[in-house]
């Protein structure tokens, strides 16, 4: 059995919660942008979920690794406005991906401190994805402000087109 620091296995708790919101939000979204006749938008969600179950994933194979079982703590609740609307919605997504960039930031540098580089290594791995993530919903914010409903209604149609590893 490896020596485990407490507070990297808090961190990858935390992260593992983390991971369960965003996993339950986009897929909520994802139901939402359906029913609203934006397959394409709905789709770039969907994808995002299936990326954030493979984080979850490696969070609970990294716990069990260390002999720890997998935990989520706290509420999770996705933002589910009544009547949708879709920027809210995105912002929100947005603010979840920033929320986990802090977090897997400050994760990282527990770990190079507590000399636990697997860990470490894998925060590094998420954080590069939550990134990419945030920068996609950032572009896609940007595009639907610029252009407002001519935008919207290609997003009905398509996946919007975005970098590296998809939205």
């Amino acid at each position: 059995m490896l020596a485990v620091s407490p507070k990297v296995v808090e961190a990858l708790q935390n992260a593992l919660h983390h991971e369960l919101v965003s996993i339950t939000q986009y897929t909520s979204h994802h139901e939402v942008f359906e029913s609203m006749g934006y397959p394409g938008l709905s789709k770039m969600l969907f994808d995002d979920a299936k990326g954030e179950m493979a984080h979850y994933e490696q969070i609970a194979d990294r716990l069990l690794f260390l002999d720890v079982m997998p935990r989520a703590k706290g509420k999770i609740e996705p933002l589910l406005l009544d009547p949708p609307d879709i920027v809210k919605m995105l912002e929100a997504d947005r603010e979840l991906e920033s929320a986990a960039i802090t977090e897997y930031n400050e994760a990282i540098r527990l770990c190079f401190k507590e000399n636990d580089h697997g860990s470490r290594g894998l925060f590094e791995k998420m954080l590069v994805e939550e990134e990419t993530h945030y920068d996609n919903l950032d572009r896609l914010l940007k595009l639907i402000e610029t252009h407002g409903a001519p935008y919207l209604a290609r997003l009905a149609a398509q996946p919007p087109e975005m970098g590296a590893g998809g939205a």
